[in-house]
């Protein structure tokens, strides 16, 4: 006699049609995908991103020998300490990695926001539409451009002391 569980009662396994539907919307998804990461792959070596003066440092075999003996040495002597695997990884390494990578992720969103066009799409055309609109109004160019430019250095300040203030906390806190 078979036992019914709750699961049994809830959960209904899915039919050939909803398999075949989630494997087409599976496939299609991976499809959409990789046509993504190539447009970007493109538009990366369209604006010369993918120039080798970018990625030279990366195979001189002394960066990765420099990184290798760090990574090395550290999982070493954690586990010299007895630990077990996921405890170096969870208590030492992965500790140690948000430590230098957070300070240097804010410091490219800073980097992003000055530089690309995630500020234009984001903000610009709104502020500077508005700033058009302001000047055609009261014919007031420098003032309008002055308190728009005065804006922008404040975003950019508020971020950097944000950025400032985290890796203060981070140290702090010892991480």
């Amino acid at each position: 006699m078979k036992t019914t569980s709750i699961k049994d009662i809830l959960y209904e396994p899915p039919g050939p049609r909803i398999r075949r539907l989630t494997a087409t919307a599976t496939a299609f998804s991976l499809v959409l995908l990789a046509a993504l990461a190539a447009l970007i792959v493109r538009q990366f070596y369209v604006t010369g991103q993918l120039s080798p003066r970018y990625w030279n440092f990366f195979a001189r075999a002394t960066t990765w020998r420099f990184l290798g003996q760090g990574l090395a040495g550290t999982m070493k002597a954690a586990l010299s300490l007895g630990m077990r695997d996921g405890q170096v990884f969870s208590l030492v390494v992965f500790p140690q990695a948000l430590r230098y990578v957070v300070p240097a992720l804010i410091a490219e969103l800073v980097i992003v926001l000055k530089d690309t066009t995630f500020a234009y799409v984001v903000n610009y055309a709104d502020l500077m539409q508005n700033a058009k609109v302001l000047i055609s109004n009261y014919d007031a160019l420098l003032p309008v451009y002055l308190v728009v430019s005065v804006i922008y250095i404040l975003i950019n300040f508020l971020l950097n002391q944000a950025s400032v203030a985290l890796a203060r906390r981070g140290k702090e806190r010892g991480l």
